[in-house]
């Protein structure tokens, strides 16, 4: 099993939301600009669980970041924060028979200010089943 795998479903599903600012994918090195929007994926694993003899529960959470100008005003950061969580759906499925991903809800946390953007953190709890043999 890859957290590797799990971020790239994670990250392929963030870019169905076609309107959202740059995404700098996490340990990339992209200089923010002055004025400009951008957003960042982080995957947060935490522990796993064994539900049985055979079958681990992989999860974590998911935070996609929405960074837009401060004092611009909230209302395009919070339509992008909309779009995300819309984005992944309680119920979603990402992946396939071998290694499939379960949204389980999204939400939108506080927004505060780092560095000088207005950050809109979107979290989703997401968990992966995987069987061994």
């Amino acid at each position: 099993m890859s957290y590797s795998i799990i971020q790239d479903l994670l990250d392929t599903q963030l870019a169905t939301v076609t309107s959202l600012p740059t995404l700098n994918k996490e340990n990339t090195r992209n200089e923010p600009k002055t004025n400009v929007p951008y957003s960042r994926s982080t995957l947060l694993p935490i522990e796993t669980t064994a539900l049985s003899t055979h079958t681990d529960e992989f999860q974590g959470l998911y935070q996609v970041d929405l960074f837009y100008p401060q004092s611009k005003g909230y209302t395009d950061a919070a339509e992008k924060a909309d779009l995300v969580i819309e984005a992944f759906k309680r119920g979603l499925e990402l992946g396939d028979d071998e290694l499939r991903v379960h949204v389980r809800m999204s939400w939108r946390e506080v927004a505060q200010p780092f560095q000088q953007f207005y950050n809109v953190p979107v979290m989703v709890r997401w968990s992966c089943l995987l069987s061994r043999s």
